[in-house]
């Protein structure tokens, strides 16, 4: 919640509990969870200040009930330029953007969106040309696995009415895509 230029940084939840920074996954291993003050009621525990209220799409309400959230889920940067990150690959798609991100099955993991701007094919380490709109259904703790390169370019991830993210790119391999 304290990091400097995120967009989801404040000193106070939403429900007037201090923030503090909590690391979700250290070393490829899950630590910590996040909690409201329901939640943490119901857990019989503290909050851990991450009550969050999200409205519509434009911008923050009083009336939905929180949600526990992380303010800024931030992914850790890489080495790898996302050029270098192209150059290192034979066949995939750069995708800039996903939209419609829902839990198929949240208790495996399992999850589908849609990349539908901003594709670009890539051939032998070079982008080749646009790609066409595709739906990504995976599991989420297989994708994790499957991460090969993380980029050295963090940047503040605008999602519509959803969690603001600090992440840099992210190559995965062996994801199954579908046209639509």
């Amino acid at each position: 919640p304290h990091v400097s230029n995120g967009i989801g940084t404040k000193s106070i939840d939403d429900e007037g509990v201090e923030t503090r920074k909590r690391n979700l996954i250290e070393k490829g291993i899950f630590k910590n969870t996040f909690s409201n003050l329901y939640d943490s009621y119901k857990e019989k525990s503290q909050s851990t200040g991450n009550g969050l209220r999200i409205g519509s799409p434009l911008g923050r309400s009083s009336e939905p009930i929180p949600i526990s959230a992380p303010h800024n889920l931030r992914v850790d940067s890489g080495n790898r330029t996302q050029d270098e990150m192209i150059k290192n690959t034979k066949h995939g798609l750069l995708v800039g953007r996903l939209w419609y991100t829902y839990a198929i099955n949240p208790i495996k993991g399992d999850f589908s969106c849609t990349a539908r701007s901003g594709i670009k094919i890539i051939k032998n380490g070079e982008i080749k040309g646009p790609g066409k709109s595709v739906r990504i259904i995976h599991n989420l703790p297989t994708m994790l696995k499957n991460i090969s390169e993380i980029g050295n370019n963090p940047r503040n991830v605008i999602q519509w009415a959803s969690l603001p993210s600090i992440a840099p790119s992210i190559k995965v391999e062996n994801i199954s895509v579908n046209s639509i």
